[in-house]
């Protein structure tokens, strides 16, 4: 039995270490990729980032990349994408193009851009709000979508994030445009808000 046992712990710990080069490499790879940008003056190593790679499908060559904060939290600030590092905007912009977003209809695009923004935000510890709808005004709702008359996509997105050395967690509720053609991305924070600190009610539990 005992026989038994090691042998299955020595063929994982053999699996893990064939498992560390790959991830070696990657990360590597990736950060040539960053300290490759024009304009950046210092180059960044491993501690000053947080490579966040999407587990599967369309959106597997995508890698979010955060930069450590004061408060021990991590803020995207780049999107690796098939080889090329993005602003976060750019990079949700070359993404929907590469997946044909312009030729979607509405409720295709709004489950596309959910799947970006879940892939570009939740390794960094912010996560896209999907519960129940408040009933309560200026409260967490899930994503909300519509088109306009030029074209134009707008999509309303309530996110949440816990930081290390803040008490509480954060909301934030943020509008996206996104242009008739999928290339273009903008957006605008509406609101913030630090529930536990500034003794908010109707609030979600953050807890899983």
């Amino acid at each position: 039995m005992r026989s038994s046992i090691k042998s299955s712990l020595l063929c994982f710990l053999l699996f893990q270490l064939a498992l560390l080069p790959a991830w070696s490499q990657g990360s590597e790879q990736w950060l040539r990729i960053l300290n490759a940008q024009s304009g950046r003056d210092k180059p960044l190593t491993e501690k000053d980032v947080l490579f966040c790679p999407a587990e599967s499908g369309e959106l597997s060559s995508l890698v979010a990349v955060g930069y450590l904060q004061s408060d021990g939290s991590h803020v995207l600030g780049s999107i690796l994408w098939q080889g090329k590092a993005w602003a976060p905007l750019a990079g949700y912009a070359q993404v929907l193009k590469s997946l044909d977003f312009a030729n979607k209809d509405d409720e295709e695009r709004k489950q596309i851009f959910w799947t970006l923004l879940s892939a570009a935000n939740l390794g960094l510890g912010i996560h896209p709000y999907d519960g129940e709808k408040s009933r309560e005004i200026h409260r967490p709702q899930p994503i909300s979508s519509r088109s306009s008359s030029n074209g134009t996509h707008q999509f309303k997105v309530w996110f949440y994030e816990e930081a290390g050395a803040r008490e509480g967690p954060e909301w934030r509720e943020v509008i996206y445009f996104v242009s008739a053609d999928g290339e273009q991305v903008k957006a605008r924070t509406l609101q913030t808000f630090h529930p536990l600190v500034e003794g908010l009610v109707d609030f979600p539990s953050t807890r899983k």
